[in-house]
């Protein structure tokens, strides 16, 4: 980690390197930026690295409604555009949908899941294809360097697990009654 104030061009910078992340901010006097030195490495210590950001992060609906204009209808079967588009209106942007994606953990998703299941009016097919397609957009906000890694990755055992059971019912033909 490596906070260090430096004068360049007859200005004060605070120059940030924190795990091959890098910004620099420029500040007004020596005494500002060594104050602002101290409060940066006290927030990196306590893990908030928000100052590392360039920007703020996106909120799921804002990220979701571009990832359906920009990857999934260019590149995706209608019909699988046409489902992401229904499982995020009616299931994941009810719950997911104002929060940041740097928000969404793991235990969010499993807690969502685990309370969707008990309510035992969800079929195993529905439950998978809302765990796709969360996993799907999750997986291009890593790909696009938004969020860090993926929390519905490998939740096929906790998802499914309270899915509503049926039965096979087969179709068997009934015998006519003799006519005697």
């Amino acid at each position: 980690m490596g906070v260090k104030v430096k004068k360049y061009k007859g200005s004060w910078y605070v120059f940030i390197d924190y795990h091959g992340q890098r910004k620099s901010k420029k500040v007004g006097s020596r005494e500002a930026a060594e104050k602002v030195k101290r409060g940066i490495e006290a927030r990196l210590a306590l893990g908030d690295f928000g100052i590392l950001r360039e920007k703020e992060c996106t909120s799921f609906a804002e990220y979701s409604q571009r990832w359906l204009r920009l990857h999934v209808k260019p590149y995706c079967k209608l019909s699988t555009a046409m489902s992401y588009e229904q499982v995020l209106r009616l299931y994941l942007l009810p719950r997911f949908g104002a929060l940041p994606l740097d928000e969404i953990t793991r235990d969010k998703v499993k807690s969502y899941f685990s309370e969707i299941s008990a309510l035992g009016k969800f079929g195993h097919g529905t439950l998978k294809n809302i765990l796709a397609a969360i996993r799907a957009l999750l997986n291009h906000a890593v790909e696009e360097g938004l969020v860090a890694a993926n929390p519905a990755l490998r939740l096929g055992r906790v998802a499914l697990r309270g899915a509503r059971k049926r039965t096979a019912e087969f179709l068997i033909r009934q015998r006519m009654p003799s006519a005697s």
